[in-house]
Order: C-alpha cells, then structure tokens, then sequence
C-alpha cells in the first residue's frame, strides 16, 4: 500500500489523502490503480501521553466498578433465591408477615416459585433477609462477624451495597460521604463508635478526581515493610471484595442447607 499526500492548488491548507493500489477486502469494488480521496481533519490533535495514560486509568477504574455492582446484583438474586429455599426447609424461618394472605395450614401448598417472587418483593432487602438468617442459625450469627478469615461479612455487605449504590446511581462519585457512613452504621448493627472505623473503610475505596471523591477499586501497592514490596506486588481490592462476596455465600448456603422441615 503506497500513500501519497498532496495538496492541491484549490487550498493550500486542505490535506488530502491518495490510497492506490488495493484496499483489501473493504476495498472491494474498487479498480486496480484507481485513486481513492478523502479529507481529514484541518486540525490534528496533539498527542498527549500523560492525558492518554489519565484516561486509561480512568476507563479502568469504570470498568472495576461495573464488575463489583453486577455481582452485587448476582448475590442480592441468589439471597433472595436462598431465602426461598429457606422457607421451603424451615417456614418458621419467614415472618408470617413474609408470606402475605397465605395463612399457616396454606404454607405448606407453596412452592419455590411462589416463595421466590415472595422474596423479591420483601422490603429492605438485603438486610432484612440476613436479619432473619440472623435470627434463626446460631451458626450463622457466630460465623457472619467472627471466623477464621478474619472477615466480618455483616460490614462488608453494607459497604458493598452502598459502593453499588453509588456506583449505579451516582456515576461512581461519592458527594456525601458523611451521609453515607451514618446509613451505614445503622445498617451494620453498630452504634456510633464504630462510625470512624466505617469512614475509615470508605476512605480506603476513595481517590480525589476533578475535587470529588470517587470509587476506585484498582489494585494498591503492598506497604514497604511487606517482603513482597521488592516484587512489585500489589492487594487486588476488587478481588478481596468480590471475596467477601463468595465466602458469605458459602455461609448462607450451608446455613440454609441445615435448615430442616419438623417430622
């Protein structure tokens, strides 16, 4: 492909462009040797690497916090399913406020659809279905703050859901984020002592853009102290959090999996 660049004499700052020879296969149509023209831009855009390298990292950013509120979502339908499945082992698992006009001798004729779309439909969800899970399972009580991992899934559900919030519902900037943290603490089950550990948390997922917090999930460098530091090594933030995510899961499955019907 040979390129030639000319101006012709009509204008003198006019750019055109002669493609000869074959265009390959969008090409097709065109003769052999037949000169093809098309004009470009009178004002071409400088190249500027460190914007290029801002709007990459931007795109990123973006991209990591659609991937943490799409599997919110996927974990708020398998909650909702696993409450079902809950009421169909346990029914005393559910208020009887849960299963609507349905009266106790009725509970045992539903089934896991009926009870599905009953779920999809209870108020304040996630937090009220965990509240009963809660209620129910000592072992998910014990488990769902206190296990080996280290990780309290109750303040992990609350930060994810509302980083989700954000996400969706106001391009992934957080303007209050004091409003924010005392939702969160209420939602959590602490009181306000914990509010300063709970900003701290949000803090950790915040990074100044054009003056605004915004949520950034992108990989962060270890500490110094870390041996790994040398390595160049990084904590995947999106990765610990999509974590929290699996693992509470497991824990609501085998929670509802020991739920049992009475003989």
């Amino acid at each position: 492909l040979r390129v030639c660049l000319r101006l012709p004499a009509y204008s003198a700052s006019a750019k055109v462009i002669c493609f000869i020879g074959k265009l390959g296969g969008w090409g097709r149509g065109i003769l052999p040797n037949q000169k093809v023209f098309f004009r470009v831009s009178l004002t071409p855009r400088t190249a500027d690497v460190d914007q290029a390298l801002a709007e990459c990292r931007f795109h990123k950013i973006k991209q990591y916090q659609w991937i943490l509120a799409e599997a919110y979502e996927g974990f708020e339908d398998f909650l909702e399913e696993a409450y079902a499945a809950a009421a169909m082992r346990k029914p005393s698992v559910w208020w009887m406020a849960d299963f609507g006009n349905v009266t106790p001798g009725e509970v045992d004729e539903t089934d896991f659809e009926w009870l599905l779309d009953r779920a999809r439909r209870k108020k304040d969800r996630p937090y009220s279905i965990t509240e009963r899970f809660r209620a129910s399972s000592e072992d998910f009580k014990k488990f769902e703050c206190g296990n080996k991992r280290g990780t309290n899934f109750r303040v992990g559900l609350v930060v994810i859901e509302k980083l989700r919030h954000i996400i969706v519902h106001n391009n992934g900037y957080i303007d209050d984020i004091e409003s924010v943290v005392s939702k969160s603490v209420g939602q959590a089950g602490k009181d306000g002592r914990f509010k300063v550990s709970m900003r701290e948390i949000f803090d950790t997922y915040c990074e100044l853009h054009d003056g605004r917090n915004l949520i950034s999930l992108l990989e962060v460098s270890v500490g110094t102290d870390d041996p790994l530091y040398r390595l160049n090594a990084v904590n995947d933030t999106l990765d610990q959090l999509l974590r929290v995510l699996v693992e509470y899961a497991a824990l609501i499955t085998n929670t509802v999996e020991k739920f049992a019907r009475p003989a």
